[in-house]
């Protein structure tokens, strides 16, 4: 169950055994396929954190269902209720998270041991977050005083640092903290440099699951705070992406992704989305465009399906859609008309590709795709008026 790389890291893509009863409900879907558990070590080279030479400590993930050829979706939920708990004693559970998540951060000065130690609660703990927290999402409760809670106290910094262990509990948990929330987008990308870990990563070879994680979070600071695409263009961490996004999809008749998160939602996807918002920013053009960004997005077209499609049309439309009638967009049969569709969604307030979409950014994506010309009696057929 394990492969031994060239590079002589182990491969962590083996499932975790859903066996504590205060997990139960997290792993419901993967119970009844999830039987053992395995764990893995792997050591990078240079990486530090807090000063310290850390070795990778694999975790134990929750085994996932294959949903299509190739593909393995993760077997986790939105939220469960059962787990979540009352709304009422939101304060108290969140205070005991805090205390497991502190009680990691000091683990990582003990070594190694105590770390791996404390990891697992951890990562329950983050997950419980994120839960938490994305239950208010979808339900359009009370998201802000929540998230102001986690904010007051230590949480978000032992995340990090949860998170810069590869985490993707961690991750994940840091994106519903981050979600609509400019304050603690700031906190989360600059004052924890977190763009430096997603460039580092990207370079390093994590798992496919914690790329997907780390770039749905990328996705969503840049997309609620945009202060921080000068932190981003500071990193340098978007030409590395692009390359990573180059390497595995460019040129080839499908996209060699092997992960889907709990959206249905690939790497790639969150990639797209996070290329798509810097592309709205006029400083950010010039950047794309010279790391290959308008090439990219074109290939995406013919390799990928949903919303990868739509944000690499929009970033096409961002980055060229005044100066040049590109002929990829005008080419591609059906890429207006799902345009518009997502549109209407967005408008209406509905999820497309498992999200909730900001109106204004894709009202811009249709505003400079009709300055195409061969574009406007196709958005116009398309219902966009």
């Amino acid at each position: 169950d394990v492969v031994d790389r060239d590079d002589a890291r182990v491969d962590r893509d083996v499932a975790r055994a859903i066996g504590r009863a205060s997990m139960t409900a997290m792993g419901a879907i993967a119970t009844a396929t999830a039987t053992r558990a395995v764990t893995t070590r792997a050591t990078r080279a240079g990486r530090t954190t807090r000063g310290i030479a850390t070795t990778r400590r694999g975790r134990v993930v929750a085994r996932a269902t294959r949903v299509e050829a190739e593909i393995v979706r993760s077997a986790g939920v939105l939220y469960d209720d059962a787990v979540v708990g009352d709304d009422d004693a939101y304060e108290a559970t969140l205070d005991e998270k805090a205390a497991t998540l502190r009680a990691y951060a000091e683990a990582i000065e003990g070594g190694e041991a105590e770390a791996a130690a404390a990891e697992t609660e951890a990562n329950e703990a983050a997950e419980w977050i994120r839960q938490a927290l994305v239950k208010r999402i979808e339900t359009r409760g009370k998201l802000q005083p929540a998230q102001a809670k986690v904010l007051l106290g230590d949480v978000v910094e032992n995340l990090c640092a949860l998170a810069q262990e590869d985490s993707a509990e961690a991750l994940y948990a840091l994106q519903a903290i981050c979600f609509r929330n400019a304050s603690a987008c700031w906190k989360v990308g600059n004052t924890h440099n977190m763009f430096g870990y997603f460039r580092t990563m990207c370079s390093a070879g994590v798992d496919e699951p914690v790329r997907c994680a780390a770039f749905f979070l990328a996705s969503t600071l840049v997309s609620f705070n945009e202060d921080l695409h000068r932190v981003v263009a500071k990193s340098r961490f978007t030409p590395v992406l692009l390359q990573m996004l180059q390497n595995k999809c460019q040129g080839t008749k499908e996209c060699d992704v092997e992960w889907r998160d709990v959206r249905g939602l690939s790497e790639c996807d969150h990639g797209l989305c996070f290329v798509r918002n810097l592309s709205q920013t006029p400083a950010q053009i010039k950047l794309l465009v010279a790391s290959g960004a308008v090439d990219l997005c074109g290939d995406f077209l013919a390799t990928h399906s949903g919303v990868g499609r739509v944000n690499a049309a929009i970033t096409i439309a961002n980055l060229i859609g005044r100066e040049d009638n590109d002929e990829r967009l005008n080419k591609d049969e059906t890429i207006m008309e799902e345009l518009v569709t997502l549109l209407g969604k967005a408008i209406d307030g509905e999820e497309y590709g498992g999200l909730r979409h900001t109106v204004w950014k894709y009202t811009q994506g249709v505003a400079n795709l009709a300055t195409m010309e061969a574009a406007k009696p196709r958005l116009s057929q398309g219902g966009v008026f």
